[in-house]
């Protein structure tokens, strides 16, 4: 991080008494802030990529979830699109599950993210969705974790989705 080294004094008079504030140079100032965000911007990429991996793991154990992709912007946004099987008995359980827990602030924690399909040009037996965040920086593991508590046990067999109500 940046130092403060030229600071410039300030002074005002508040209730009688005397104020002084060292400020530092404007140059200084933004060298400090575009270190700051420098460091921001580069760590938690690696963090975000482990943790986006994470959650495709996650949502790979759901039997009609397949072909994954995930990335993410510079603004620090990311996503998560799969193929939805839509021939599945349980698809479209899945989808409103995810839709409930994702999307609506009914659920007790409001994610910043979206869950919503993603347009396609051809009409096959699947159908490509998508989970991307909202909020610059919010943590692929937090929304991993979050399904992790609310999706039904265990994830990876039809039955706990098909018994879901």
């Amino acid at each position: 991080m940046a130092r403060f080294d030229k600071p410039v004094t300030v002074s005002q008079t508040l209730r009688g008494g005397v104020l002084s504030v060292d400020i530092p140079e404007v140059d200084i100032v933004f060298r400090a802030v575009a270190v700051h965000f420098e460091e921001m911007r580069r760590a938690p990429a690696g963090l975000s990529r482990y943790s986006r991996q994470r959650l495709v793991a996650l949502l790979a154990r759901i039997p009609c979830l397949d072909n994954f992709d995930c990335g993410e912007d510079l603004a620090r946004h990311w996503w998560v699109s799969f193929d939805l099987d839509i021939s599945s008995p349980i698809a479209w359980r899945v989808v409103a599950r995810l839709g409930l827990l994702l999307n609506t602030p009914c659920s007790s924690k409001r994610m910043s993210v979206g869950f919503k399909p993603l347009p396609q040009e051809d009409t096959t037996e699947t159908m490509r969705w998508e989970i991307a965040s909202t909020a610059a920086g919010l943590d692929p593991n937090d929304v991993a974790r979050w399904l992790r508590e609310n999706l039904p046990q265990p994830l990876d067999e039809e039955r706990a989705w098909s018994e879901e109500e």
